[in-house]
């Protein structure tokens, strides 16, 4: 036999390379394939399956069934598929429908996602009859998990989706699990937006019943709102689709956001050197992105949670962010020495569930910032939980700090992000392998052409060998495909530039930038509604966003033709008065608005001079050439000239 196909989820069937059927005749040997094919190597030690499939008996006859039962599957299965040695065993030549459905699950396409539904056939092994104790508390945990994986895509297919597309797919989501309050508010507001009010109505009266007889409760305060929002579907569905008109963060991403989310306060200095807040910042930062990387973790981004550094206080933070767990904690610098303290909260009863101090000298900032989140997610969890990748140690504590400061100049705004340029280079000269140097002067360089009157061609062809640079020096580093991505699809590359926004989001599912730059290629593909749900994904991440998720999430709206909710958009004081007043002119001109479109075209020409619409259509990278003309059209009649 040359190859194993294993289906695992719902009952268990082995397949050869030509699709027949292979017979495996024991529950222990369906076992033991089953464990082996999820293990990230496909390898486990002797002793370890031994323990798991007999722990019941000594280690001797333990290890005797093992011998037995390996040597049943090598005649069942043929030669070639399990291989090893004495300490250890491995499947060799071997796929299974629950690595299939792991990678797909994790996709941002409507087909991936769909197909990683219909391989959702059950359970993992839901026929496995084992009693073992070992096996079952396994089997338990990695269920639960695959569950959730299944709940996940579900949720993001559902972003996805329109029309009865998301019906369908929220009634899916019921049926997985009745008893979710959330995937009912969700298939009432897919009623409202197809505006099926008295379906909508049916579908809150049968979840306020289910919950009383089911659980003895009441629907909670999101879901009773929901139900006074259907008296007026039309002032809800505006809801739906944008963001309010009040200045806070919008209700609609203030939902709770589950019992696996988490958000990290800025971490406070309480070394004698102010200069060494940046050191702290970083710190903070690069312990989001880790976090970030745990598939089953909902994490606020970094621009929101440093918007709380005013307002250190977690119980504050978990109410306004709907985070379940708070991380804050100190840092103390003194020279090569390194004290930090952390301490995660519950955000609902205020108490520490961990705390630790680590002492370490600054070259162990790695290992320390890879511990932290490592003890972070399996609380948050529940369960042991995989290191993520480690992240590269640049050759130099001074080429760390470099691009550290880098980093906090882009905090400050994007010109000020652009301008940094030279302390990247000097990182990239100490140390040619540092991706993250790499990562954002390349960005730089792609914002000073595009908006700060760089020189075009210079600056294009440089961002682009600079983000490929960094994609090759850490494949891993999902935000380096992110910046590959935006690139690569303003050099109308567009079918590569998806690819890599798809691999950054399998990296980092919780990187609100992405979500929020991929709205901007949707939206150049002239896919309109697509657009908006990725720019709503990134303010459920980043629900204190900066201006520019407002400006994506506005052109996302006018593509999808919500004219009305882009123009609230685009007048949120966040926004308002940058670049994206031009946006503003197109959608009051799209509603016939035209005094306002002119006035609004006036003010940005008086920022932007040098605008003309035959150079924007010449740079913005339209693949669907009909959308581009529709914004063109609408410059026009706001008075923007040609």
């Amino acid at each position: 036999m040359a190859s194993l196909k294993l289906q695992l989820l719902g009952d268990f069937r082995a397949y050869d390379e030509a699709g027949g059927v292979v017979a495996v005749s024991t529950r222990k040997g369906r076992g033991l394939l089953a464990f082996l094919a999820l293990q990230p190597t496909m390898a486990a030690p002797r002793e370890r399956l031994a323990s798991l499939l007999w722990g019941d008996r000594g280690d001797a006859q333990a290890r005797s069934s093992l011998r037995q039962t390996l040597a049943v599957l090598r005649k069942e299965l043929g030669e070639g598929i399990i291989g090893g040695d004495e300490e250890r065993v491995k499947l060799l030549a071997t796929t299974s429908d629950v690595g299939e459905f792991r990678q797909l699950a994790r996709s941002t396409t409507t087909t991936e996602l769909h197909k990683a539904v219909n391989l959702f056939g059950g359970d993992l092994l839901s026929d496995s009859g084992l009693a073992d104790q070992f096996f079952e508390e396994w089997l338990a945990t990695e269920r639960t998990a695959l569950h959730d994986l299944m709940l996940q895509a579900m949720e993001r297919l559902l972003r996805l989706e329109t029309g009865t597309g998301r019906v369908a797919a929220a009634k899916r989501l019921i049926a997985l699990d009745p008893l979710r309050e959330a995937s009912h508010r969700v298939l009432i507001e897919a009623y409202l937006a197809q505006g099926e009010k008295g379906l909508a109505q049916k579908q809150f009266e049968a979840c306020k019943l289910l919950l009383k007889r089911e659980l003895g409760v009441e629907p909670a305060a999101e879901t009773m709102e929901l139900g006074h929002a259907i008296r007026n579907a039309d002032t809800h569905l505006a809801s739906l689709h944008g963001v309010g008109e009040t200045q806070g963060a919008p209700a609609v991403h203030r939902a709770d956001k589950g019992e696996r989310s988490v958000a990290v306060l800025p971490f406070t200095n309480l070394g004698s050197d102010p200069e060494q807040q940046h050191f702290v910042d970083g710190l903070t930062e690069d312990l989001i992105t880790d976090l970030s990387k745990v598939p089953s973790l909902f994490v606020i981004a970094a621009q929101t949670s440093f918007r709380f550094r005013d307002e250190p206080d977690p119980a504050l933070m978990g109410r306004e962010l709907g985070v379940r767990y708070v991380v804050h904690g100190s840092v103390r610098r003194m020279f090569a020495d390194l004290r930090l303290n952390a301490q995660l909260v519950d955000a609902v009863s205020g108490a520490v569930v961990w705390a630790e101090r680590f002492d370490r000298d600054v070259e162990g900032i790695y290992l320390v910032q890879t511990e932290l989140a490592v003890r972070i997610a399996e609380r948050v969890v529940g369960v042991a939980f995989a290191p993520p990748p480690e992240r590269y140690r640049p050759a130099s504590v001074e080429a760390q700090e470099l691009v550290m400061l880098g980093r906090q100049e882009w905090r400050h705004s994007d010109e000020a992000g652009t301008r940094a340029a030279p302390l990247f280079v000097r990182a990239i000269e100490l140390d040619p392998g540092y991706s993250e140097a790499y990562r954002w002067l390349a960005h730089g360089q792609f914002m000073s052409w595009l908006f700060f009157n760089g020189p075009v061609e210079s600056a294009r062809s440089q961002s682009l060998v600079n983000a490929r640079k960094a994609v090759a020096c850490d494949p891993g580093d999902a935000a380096a495909h992110a910046v590959l991505a935006v690139v690569l699809n303003y050099q109308r590359d567009w079918d590569a530039a998806s690819a890599e926004f798809d691999l950054a989001l399998r990296l980092n599912p919780n990187e609100s930038e992405t979500w929020s730059i991929l709205s901007d290629l949707r939206v150049m593909e002239g896919h309109g509604r697509e657009a908006v749900q990725c720019a709503q994904r990134a303010f459920e991440l980043n629900p204190r966003p900066l201006g520019y998720f407002y400006w994506m999430l506005g052109q996302a709206q006018i593509a999808a033709g919500d004219l009305n909710a882009a123009v609230i958009t685009l007048r949120r004081e966040e926004t308002y008065r940058s670049l994206s007043r031009r946006l503003l002119a197109a959608a009051l001109a799209m509603l016939g608005r035209l005094e306002e479109a002119r006035e609004e075209a006036r003010l940005f020409m008086a920022a932007s001079p040098h605008f003309t619409i035959s150079h924007w259509i010449e740079t913005q990278p339209f693949r669907d050439l009909s959308m581009r003309e529709r914004f063109a059209e609408a410059y026009r009649r706001a008075g923007l000239p040609e």
